[in-house]
């Protein structure tokens, strides 16, 4: 037995969803597009400063300030390919958001993984050379009086 879409012919074989937008959803979208905007913006300037910090900082901190700047460009980028879906009713350029706010939302995911690792890492040394420390001064033959 034959699926009934089977037997129509098929224009493409690219799956389609078709969305007519209300009133309610154009603004949501609008708002979108501004927050994208905004949002992008703040992190590509907290980017350079953290970019720039590798002066006073290291190495990590110009890392952490190059994926914030590329991060905010794919929310810019968002935002504009927002507008322009719902000025032209454009199919492709709204895709082309949801791509671009797709990969901004994963390279976060990315980020925050890895700051968890950090995290872990870091609170890891602490407890170990803390009770290494711990021990070291609670050593009844350690004197360090003067």
């Amino acid at each position: 037995m034959t699926h009934p879409s089977e037997n129509q012919p098929q224009p493409d074989s690219i799956p389609r969803l078709t969305h007519s937008l209300d009133a309610f959803g154009h603004e949501t979208i609008t708002k979108l597009a501004s927050w994208s905007k905004f949002v992008g913006i703040m992190n590509i300037i907290f980017g350079i400063c953290y970019a720039l910090s590798i002066i006073l900082l290291s190495f990590p901190t110009f890392l952490m300030g190059v994926f914030m700047i590329v991060i905010g460009t794919k929310l810019i980028n968002a935002s504009g390919h927002l507008r322009y879906a719902i000025s032209m009713q454009d199919n492709v350029s709204f895709s082309r958001a949801l791509d671009q706010i797709r990969s901004f939302m994963a390279l976060t995911g990315i980020l925050y993984l890895i700051g968890v690792i950090l995290f872990i890492l870091i609170m890891m040394i602490v407890f170990v050379f803390g009770i290494a420390l711990f021990d070291f001064f609670t050593d009844s033959g350690f004197d360090y009086t003067i």
